[in-house]
């Protein structure tokens, strides 16, 4: 038999891809000029930031398995085929596609952007590339000691920081967050040894709300005291709303009739991440490019609301019916999606 999947890491995946999609669309409103002056963007970009990507890499150190009997060939064929493929196949439609479409897009694209795709992400790819780099790192060094891997894993961070280098869309991005993946993969090693010696709580609502109450506190400070996106300071941020993240992921997945609908939805964007990861942009783009295009023609101005809403919807919507289909054709394997 089959083991039974776990519900929350889905529920809290899909609350993470869902943040992902607004923040390239607020993104591409801004860059595009088409958010309000008095819009408080930097300070939206700042906590959607806080939150998903850390929560990624945390899950994916979670499941994570650096068993020292497995061999390069086997962890090898899992990565390129799960990670590797879906970058590199993905990268190329996304940059040809910006190629051709020059002039209707944000961001000029080249053919020399797509063709090194390999060493240096475009895009949103860059999570996948950071992604690959630290797994093949953490199993290089799957015999060495965890109180080591966490200060290569700190002393990364720190380097990161030091020297500027950005926290995503470069091929120096992966230092940032090799510490959110081994805090996965630490929190699953202690699972069982947390699950014996902890009691049942007899309140879990109030237990699981404290983590969302702290990472409002925190971040509400941080915030306030003008702390950005790319800001050391919102390490504080981050791992708070790791917490926060969990637990609310967590939350959802209790059987409860009123939120039943809400956690399948979301049971179902987390388990089609990877497709809304690599499909979202394509989406959102051309829903952002098809509501100024038509505009004239119905004679409507698109607001920003609209803009943030339509291209939210389609931005998740589109890549999980998209993955539907190619499952029932069976194509998902070829593309790098499960």
């Amino acid at each position: 038999m089959a083991p039974t999947r776990l519900l929350w890491p889905d529920v809290t995946k899909g609350l993470a891809i869902i943040l992902i999609v607004l923040g390239h669309v607020l993104r591409g409103l801004q860059s595009a000029n088409l958010l309000p002056a008095n819009f408080p963007f930097q300070l939206i970009d700042t906590l959607i930031y806080t939150i998903h990507v850390p929560v990624f890499f945390f899950i994916s150190g979670y499941f994570l398995t650096l068993a020292a009997s497995q061999s390069w060939p086997q962890f090898l064929k899992n990565k390129l085929l799960w990670i590797a493929l879906p970058y590199l196949l993905w990268s190329a439609l996304q940059g040809s596609v910006g190629v051709l479409l020059a002039g209707s897009t944000n961001h000029t694209v080249t053919w020399q952007h797509v063709l090194a795709t390999p060493w240096y992400p475009l895009g949103q790819f860059w999570f996948l590339h950071a992604l690959l780099v630290l797994q093949l790192l953490l199993f290089a060094l799957r015999k060495t000691p965890l109180s080591f891997l966490w200060l290569l894993a700190i002393a990364g961070w720190l380097f990161g920081h030091a020297f500027g280098w950005r926290l995503d869309g470069s091929n120096l991005s992966w230092p940032f967050y090799a510490i959110f993946l081994l805090a996965g993969y630490h929190c699953k090693q202690l699972t069982p040894l947390l699950t014996t010696k902890i009691t049942p709580i007899r309140h879990p609502l109030i237990i699981t709300l404290i983590p969302i109450v702290l990472f409002i506190i925190t971040e509400a400070t941080l915030l306030q005291s003008g702390i950005r996106y790319g800001s050391p300071w919102l390490l504080a941020g981050n791992i708070t709303a790791i917490a926060a993240m969990l637990a609310l992921g967590h939350l959802l997945s209790q059987p409860v009739r009123w939120l039943s609908h809400l956690t399948r939805f979301l049971q179902w964007a987390g388990q089609g991440s990877m497709a809304i990861l690599v499909m979202h942009i394509l989406a959102t783009a051309g829903t952002r490019i098809i509501l100024e295009k038509l505009a004239p023609l119905l004679t409507i101005t698109p607001t920003p609301t609209l803009h943030i809403v339509a291209g939210t919807l389609v931005g998740t919507l589109a890549p999980l019916l998209a993955l539907t289909v190619l499952k029932k054709l069976n194509l998902n394997p070829l593309l790098g999606l499960r």
